[in-house]
């Protein structure tokens, strides 16, 4: 039974719960019940149970899912988290990562595929490695910026000729 609740979708995961509800409800709220009150209480206490088991059944697995729609479309698909890029690059931001692998799908090129070198290289090309110490992708970044695009005040201007 564990191994069927692993498998529900959110949306029936929520569904079955609110049955249980409603069930349990209509049992309680029925004037003259076709059930005794010792069978009422075991009842109550099996709904108890399930109720209880719902909110703590493993979250579905979404690979999972998306492996079994492509399989019956006689497809495959390789899946690349945030966290993939992350464990190359822990000083990315998840939004930084996330804007890695939208990079990633937009530019892979089927021969190569996608691989750890890809992550490293695109997330290296839009967010170059800090050169400090504690510094942040995000200042590093800045740092490129401004390199290429120095500020006016910096900018050495050429006389007219």
């Amino acid at each position: 039974m564990t191994t069927e609740l692993y498998h529900l979708t959110p949306d029936r995961h929520r569904r079955i719960g609110v049955i249980l509800d409603h069930i349990l409800t209509d049992i309680e709220a029925e004037d003259d019940p076709a059930f005794t009150p010792e069978q009422i209480d075991c009842l109550e206490k099996r709904f108890s149970e399930l109720r209880e088991l719902l909110p703590h059944a493993e979250a579905p697995d979404i690979d999972y899912f998306v492996h079994s729609i492509l399989a019956g479309q006689r497809k495959i698909a390789a899946i690349w988290c945030s966290d993939d890029v992350r464990n190359s690059r822990p000083d990315l931001t998840d939004q930084q990562a996330w804007e890695v692998l939208e990079q990633v799908r937009d530019i892979h090129d089927a021969e190569w595929g996608i691989s750890w070198t890809t992550l490293q290289t695109v997330a290296d090309d839009m967010f170059p490695e800090p050169d400090e110490p504690g510094q942040t992708a995000r200042q590093s970044e800045r740092k490129a910026h401004e390199t290429r695009n120095p500020p006016l005040h910096r900018r050495h201007w050429l006389p007219s000729r």
